[in-house]
């Protein structure tokens, strides 16, 4: 028989094994569940028995990878626009050998966004080397996309260059965004901050489960790249993440930037949400009424109504961000962050920021290359051009970014210059 008849046969008999341990009507041991995931890696965490998957690196050794794990139960029906319920313990093994879909989205960053992903999405991953001898600090990566698209997928966000260093574990994971993530009725009907209680949901499970996986609890570094740079800086605020984690870093994004702002009236958003998704009679209902028919309405349908919420073209991308909540019991955030932060309340830990180089590009490419947004831009820059970017006045961004020089393609480096600063850069 040759190398590939073998491989075919250890499949099929891996799979024949999965599937009877999955029938178990009970949890199995730590010594049946390495039996179990033969010739994978194995790990039985509190939930149950993890089987997990082997991936190259790039320029180091293969290691181990554990997709998929659920920390959180599916957000559908009446959990969609509620706080994460943490999911309940499997009999038999879990199978952690492939990623799961992304949440369910419109990328408004792509040039002809459609609607991907699924609405059961709360799920997380843990790569970790092959052979450890001793606990490893653990760094758990928040992924950007502006509240409203992005994924822990490995192929958009790899672990290789992590792994290949064989000094941490890492854990990546997904979180509602846009409107699933963020809708909020300013009231209990619909509190908002749902994507970042995933998040914080998401570091309890670490510090929890981190151990099987041979990683240190009390050395967890948390850090996110644009939205997720800035969700960073609100776990550093928030009193449902106070000691999930003891490192931060913030790239390319900032809590206190002025696309960050806390929505002045969220419950208005919700009623246009409403209409634009086919909600009868959206202009009589009071909030508790406005959730409850939004939770009836198809989530591919929600999703692509956004779109006719934008004020021109395609802007503003971002319409869903963190609300400031009404003071209760689950809250992730009671107080505006810019108080906060201007006042110190926030978790003294060490913590890096920056950003990075033309990580704007995103932003800016998406008009200067659409000739026909950019005859409009120019013809409305002065009201539109101080929403791309810092809080300054429409003369002081031409002086300081363009040096009066024209807003168009071939300046486009530019641009790119002011929406990065637009993004990362404090407001406080």
């Amino acid at each position: 028989m040759g190398s590939r008849g073998v491989l075919g046969v250890k499949m099929i008999l891996q799979v024949v094994v999965i599937a009877i341990f999955a029938r178990l009507p009970h949890a199995i041991s730590e010594s049946l569940c390495s039996v179990a995931c033969f010739p994978n890696p194995a790990v039985k965490i509190r939930d149950g028995c993890v089987c997990g998957t082997i991936m190259p690196g790039l320029d180091g050794d293969a290691f181990e990878a554990f997709l998929g794990i659920p920390y959180a139960k599916p957000p559908v029906n009446e959990l969609r626009f509620a706080n994460p319920v943490r999911n309940d313990p499997w009999r038999g093994i879990y199978n952690a050998s492939f990623p799961r879909d992304m949440c369910i989205q419109m990328n408004d960053f792509a040039p002809r966004p459609v609607v991907q992903g699924v609405e059961d999405c709360l799920y997380l991953n843990v790569y970790r080397p092959k052979t450890l001898r001793n606990p490893l600090p653990v760094m758990v990566f928040i992924h950007g996309g502006g509240y409203l698209a992005g994924s822990s997928h490995p192929d958009q966000f790899g672990p290789e260059r992590f792994m290949d260093t064989r000094q941490v574990i890492l854990v990546t994971f997904q979180y509602r965004l846009g409107a699933f993530g963020f809708l909020s009725t300013n009231d209990l009907a619909a509190p908002g901050n749902y994507g970042l209680k995933d998040q914080s949901l998401a570091l309890g499970w670490v510090q929890r489960n981190i151990r099987a996986f041979d990683g240190a609890p009390d050395e967890v570094t948390l850090f996110g790249q644009s939205s997720g740079g800035s969700s960073v800086q609100l776990h550093m605020m928030s009193p449902l993440s106070k000691g999930l984690f003891g490192r931060a870093i913030s790239m390319s994004g900032s809590a206190l930037a002025r696309w960050n702002d806390p929505p002045v009236d969220p419950l208005s958003l919700v009623e246009r949400q409403a209409e634009v998704a086919g909600v009868e009679d959206a202009d009589t209902m009071d909030s508790w009424e406005l959730v409850e028919a939004l939770r009836k309405v198809d989530a591919v349908k929600l999703t692509e109504s956004r779109s006719r919420l934008k004020s021109w073209n395609n802007y503003p991308i971002v319409l869903y961000t963190p609300v400031v909540e009404k003071v209760h019991e689950g809250a992730f955030m009671s107080e505006d962050p810019r108080e906060l932060w201007r006042d110190g309340l926030y978790e003294s830990v060490p913590w890096m920021t920056g950003y990075l180089p033309n990580d704007g590009a995103v932003i800016a490419l998406g008009l200067i290359s659409n000739h026909n947004m950019v005859s409009e831009f120019i013809e409305q820059q002065k009201e539109l051009l101080p929403s791309f970017g810092l809080n300054r006045s429409y003369d002081d961004l031409i002086s300081r970014f363009f040096d009066d020089l024209p807003i168009d393609s071939a300046n486009a480096d530019r641009m790119i210059k002011l929406t990065t600063e637009g993004t990362s850069s404090s407001q406080c």
